[in-house]
């Protein structure tokens, strides 16, 4: 599916409009939570079934504007594993209909790297993940800033990994030399 615009419709006017109860086909929909991340609208419907089931999605709608024209939105639900992932954590036990099992396990790493990374303090060792650099020691936290071989890098906080134990490391290796 491509994205709908409409002219002259503003950001708020364009988020009223997609969460809104709406009556279709004889079923109800109703927006049970709504909430937006930058330009990404997440909400959990509860959807009345012709049959009477009732069914719980998560949906994903990408908000955008032109220049000159108005707001606008592509619309997804979890069923087709958007590749966004900063759903709220709270909308995975609202919705159980629908589950993308893959899907949901990486909204949990987003938001378990996203604690790690605001976690981290200075004097902290970590490991550093898309990068070719394996590690350093923060030294700053705003802005975030570790050190590596002497060279202080500013690191963007997605590519925070694993807090490493460095008294743990120290003696593996004062452990290994002297084995030697």
């Amino acid at each position: 599916m491509g994205w709908l615009y409409t002219q002259g419709q503003t950001k708020k006017e364009l988020i009223d409009h997609l969460t809104n109860m709406d009556y279709a086909d004889g079923r109800t929909h109703e927006c049970l939570a709504h909430s937006t991340r930058g330009n990404i609208l997440w909400s959990v419907w509860k959807h009345e079934q012709k049959d009477g089931r009732i069914i719980t999605v998560i949906h994903c709608d990408l908000l955008g504007s032109q220049r000159d024209y108005g707001w606008g939105y592509k619309g997804m639900c979890e069923e087709v594993h958007p590749y966004y992932y900063t759903c709220p954590l709270k909308y995975l036990d609202m919705a159980h209909d629908y589950i993308n099992s893959e899907w949901r396990e990486k909204v949990r790493a987003h938001h378990a790297q996203a604690d790690r990374a605001k976690s981290v303090k200075v004097g902290d060792w970590v490991e550093l993940s898309g990068s070719t650099i394996p590690q350093v020691t923060i030294v700053s936290t705003r802005p975030l800033i570790g050190v590596h071989m002497g060279r202080r890098y500013k690191i963007p906080r997605k590519m925070i990994g694993e807090i490493l134990d460095r008294d743990a490391f120290d003696a593996a290796i004062i452990e290994k030399e002297s084995d030697v």
